[in-house]
């Protein structure tokens, strides 16, 4: 009993001293505004320590890498999906967090924590399609279906302009992992999207819903946020979570290598685990969620809305992007500009 005494005093010590010690700033690579609204003053309350949010994940994955690559020693941590999680890892830049500082990973639904094994994941977004169910008289929810209606309301579906989303969908239509590797798998799904481009009215860069919101079109391939928002202003819009499955982003926060604050950075990650915190970074960034635990406190909006609310069987149908290695993406970014250029 003296002996477990003992550890129970020590371990209460030592939690004692390691929240003493907090103390400093924490530097972020983030996306501008991915944050809840009070998170960052919320946590400086709680424990003395300051974030400083930089935006350097705007230009995509490669060039964050590169801005945390040249600036060795500026940056604590960063939001980052697994693509990127696995280059800083391959430039021995990524720093290993303990999870048992993190408690708090115990909210988060375990598929996400077996998908993102470098921190702990925060978000998701999927690539589904939305319809407007006033103006097509079918109810559509597969890819296959897609491509038949496309055919039928030729010049009036919209896809997004984004390679990695995109050849993901066509290969779960041919029945493929979006991460597939494979020349033969990703020339199918290649002959596939020059299949549909002639039946497309575009690939959006940006303003994914807004055809569909105006009614040039009645089908736009899009993102589950994205379609939610659209639906605030048009309820005749459907979201559909395709049955043949979805390529969808996944992420999380990590640690970068080289950092004095391991410390802070573990005891924010696990601040932001806190379910009414969690619930706040949710609400205002409005994306689907990983951490059901935390439901009674996202806003109606966002866990009633058939795109974005957690369900164990949606979860099943979703395929995170993976890191491929520079061959594969070689062949990918062949074949995305064969669709392209055709």
């Amino acid at each position: 009993a003296a002996s477990s005494a003992a550890a129970t005093s020590a371990a209460t010590s030592e939690a004692a001293a390691s929240t003493v010690a907090l103390s400093g700033q924490i530097v972020m690579m983030n996306y501008p505004g991915w944050m809840g609204k009070t998170t960052v003053a919320d946590f400086k309350k709680a424990t003395g320590v300051s974030v400083k949010e930089v935006e350097g994940l705007t230009s995509g994955v490669s060039a964050a890498a590169a801005q945390i690559a040249q600036n060795k020693g500026d940056y604590d941590m960063a939001l980052g999906g697994p693509v990127l999680a696995e280059q800083l890892q391959k430039g021995n830049l990524l720093q290993p967090v303990d999870l048992a500082n993190i408690p708090n990973i115990a909210n988060v639904a375990q598929h996400f924590r077996d998908a993102y094994p470098w921190g702990p994941p925060t978000d998701f977004g999927k690539t589904g399609f939305g319809y407007r169910k006033d103006l097509i008289s079918e109810t559509p929810t597969s890819w296959a279906d897609l491509w038949t209606l496309a055919k039928k309301y030729s010049g009036k579906v919209t896809m997004l302009d984004f390679d990695v989303d995109i050849l993901g969908l066509a290969l779960k239509y041919k029945g493929y992992s979006i991460n597939s590797t494979d020349e033969g798998e990703l020339n199918a799904a290649r002959d596939a999207l020059l299949e549909i481009k002639p039946h497309l009215q575009a690939f959006l860069p940006t303003d994914f819903a807004k055809p569909l919101l105006k009614g040039t079109a009645v089908i736009a391939v899009d993102y589950d946020y994205d379609i939610a928002l659209a639906q605030r202003d048009n309820p005749n819009i459907v979201w559909v979570s395709p049955e043949e499955g979805m390529p969808a982003y996944l992420d999380g926060w990590l640690a970068v290598a080289g950092t004095d604050k391991l410390p802070e950075v573990e005891a924010f990650m696990n601040f932001l685990l806190e379910p009414k915190n969690y619930a706040g970074f949710v609400n205002n960034i409005g994306s689907a969620y990983v951490m059901p635990d935390a439901e009674q406190y996202i806003d109606a909006a966002i866990k009633d809305n058939p795109s974005l609310k957690y369900s164990e069987d949606m979860i099943k149908t979703v395929e995170f992007e993976k890191f491929l290695g520079a061959d594969a993406t070689k062949l990918r970014n062949r074949v995305w500009q064969e669709v392209k250029n055709a």
